[in-house]
């Protein structure tokens, strides 16, 4: 029978000076970590040739010291008793039930019991119910101590490592497919584009309350067009997330220091980082790639919404007969879409000539890099802080009601981790970043107002405010896969402070540091191909719809649409 508390018992040479009933006993034939009835002795060097040569066996070794070390360290609280009464009381209920319901005996059923939980005896399953409480507390517990002072160090490294965006986005479905340079929309899709545009651009509304009455992302538009919080390890899609990385990396100014401090990190072998050593820079590509994806970037005139919308149910040519024996693909409208719109690249809305955009009031404005020159018809839309509009048309799946979404995406990054005001270091923008993104609610309402930070930005209730901070919490704690080294290490510190000191097998030390050192080391080899094969995807994707351009409308067909006497008949708007 495998049993649990077994693995206690697998520790090669471990001594806890001062910790009872933990010493190896002594045998004739060294050190017996496991005596059986019949006088069989497994010694040290027994059981650490069985394991050394497994991953799987060198974690036993691991969980075993660190179920030790918890033991050891971690006292039984009251709330670990209460905990372990009530699972046992829990277990004993749930086997009376089961013999009711099966027309057997309550002896049988608690034996059947055990033997799932792969031990022999209430007591036995009461010492395992102790250890799981006491490594859920002693965890806890580890993210609590001195003021939270190891999870703000978790959220600075969280911080440094990882990129967190605050990101809000408008998504605009469309019919369009998946095609790369024929898709098509329909009237409504056509409709639903040029009005948020229209909003976007007029001034008479923040980018939340657009979001709030336009986006088709039920689960955000609620929050003002507010998603989860973004790091380079979130599941966005490719052309969303890159989006953004493109716009700071080569176009904005006021991120471009930090970018390159941020790579410099990613490239240290820093062994003080757990999970960041050699990680990736923010954009992984070779230099010729990269100076690709830097020129790709789509200036959307803002004319194409207004001819979106006026040719929205446009079929029908000048002669009054069907558009390419009723092609869709030259129907106005997606003419425009193909051309204008169908762009998985980074993107943004300039304001072109149109007259409705020229006031003071339209939300345009320079953008240096961005906007293609000083010239007034190249500022670029921007929200109503000034931050600039990022577009770029992504989905997942065909778009089809049971396969995903298709659509435009406008983007706006409320708070970069690379943007710093021009008298700021880098150092102050972390700290800043430090602050922003800090877990403290609120103690009253008061002091909302004082508060410039993730929790507080939507104004709410307390409530609201405490599930935003276990948002970042949840972040913080999970993007380390392996905290558990993290825990080992601080039970093997407490230790070693309460009793002076701690000595481990020689053996078993090393393999226990080699596996945690393996382990990281693959964690960040996979991490880090990920990211650079979602790159590799981008490019490609990009490439190939350079590739399929000549497929597209001729661009006589495209300025003939924006020629004043263009006057296509068949269906009124």
């Amino acid at each position: 029978m495998k049993k649990k508390l077994l693995l206690l018992s697998m520790v090669s040479g471990l001594t806890l000076v001062g910790c009872n009933g933990i010493s190896p006993l002594d045998g004739e034939n060294g050190q017996v970590i496991v005596k059986l009835g019949d006088g069989t002795e497994y010694t040290a060097d027994d059981l650490f040739n069985n394991y050394s040569n497994t991953s799987a066996g060198a974690s036993q070794y691991f969980e075993a010291v660190y179920d030790v070390l918890v033991r050891a360290v971690q006292p039984i609280t009251d709330s670990i008793q209460d905990t372990v009464d009530q699972k046992l009381d829990d277990f004993v209920d749930s086997a009376r039930s089961a013999a009711s319901t099966n027309g057997t005996s309550y002896r049988t059923e608690l034996s059947n019991a055990l033997e799932k939980q792969g031990v022999e005896s209430l007591d036995e399953l009461e010492q395992v119910y102790y250890l799981d409480a006491q490594k859920a507390e002693f965890e806890e517990d580890y993210y609590e101590a001195n003021d939270n002072e190891n999870l703000n160090a978790l959220l600075s490294e969280y911080i440094q490592y990882y990129a967190p965006y605050h990101v809000r986005h408008i998504l605009i479905k469309t019919s369009s497919g998946t095609s790369l340079y024929n898709g098509t929309v329909s009237s409504d899709d056509a409709k639903s584009l040029a009005a948020a545009a229209q909003l976007l651009a007029s001034g008479n509304l923040s980018f939340g309350e657009i979001a709030l009455q336009v986006s088709d992302d039920d689960s955000s538009k609620t929050n003002y067009g507010e998603t989860s919080i973004m790091s380079t390890t979130t599941s966005f899609v490719n052309e969303f997330k890159f989006a953004l990385y493109q716009y700071d990396e080569f176009f904005n100014a006021d991120a471009q220091e930090a970018v390159a401090a941020y790579d410099e990190r990613q490239a240290s072998e820093d062994d003080t980082t757990y999970v960041a050593k050699s990680g990736s820079a923010l954009i992984p590509l070779d230099e010729e790639d990269k100076s690709y994806v830097e020129s790709k970037v789509n200036r959307i005139p803002y004319e194409v919404f207004e001819k979106l919308n006026e040719f929205a149910n446009v079929t029908l040519n000048q002669d009054g007969n069907q558009v390419k024996d009723g092609n869709e693909a030259y129907y106005p409208r997606n003419i425009l879409f193909n051309k204008y719109l169908n762009e998985h690249s980074l993107g943004c809305i300039v304001r072109g000539t149109s007259a409705s955009v020229q006031g003071e009031k339209a939300r345009f404005k320079h953008i240096a890099g961005l906007s293609a020159s000083d010239a007034k018809a190249d500022d670029v839309l921007v929200d109503e802080t000034g931050r600039p509009i990022l577009v770029t048309r992504s989905g997942s799946g065909s778009g089809d009601s049971d396969s995903g979404y298709q659509g435009i995406f406008f983007i706006i990054a409320q708070r970069s981790p690379f943007v710093k005001s021009s008298d700021q270091s880098v150092s102050d923008l972390l700290t800043s970043l430090d602050a922003y993104w800090t877990m403290d609610v609120p103690a009253s309402n008061a002091d909302v107002s004082k508060m410039n930070t993730y929790v507080t930005y939507i104004k709410g209730t307390n409530e609201d405010y405490e599930k935003r901070a276990e948002g970042i919490e949840t972040n913080v704690k999970g993007f380390d896969s392996h905290m558990n080294f993290r825990f080992y290490e601080e039970a093997y510190a407490e230790a070693l402070e309460k009793f002076g000191s701690v000595t481990i097998n020689d053996k078993v030390e090393e393999l226990i540091d080699a596996y945690i050192a393996a382990a990281r080391d693959t964690s960040n080899y996979s991490a880090n191909e990920t990211y650079q094969n979602a790159w590799d995807s981008y490019v490609q994707l990009l490439q190939l719809q350079d590739q399929l351009s000549s497929k597209e409308i001729s661009e006589d067909q495209i300025t003939a649409l924006f020629d004043p006497e263009y006057q296509p008949i068949g269906g009124a708007n």
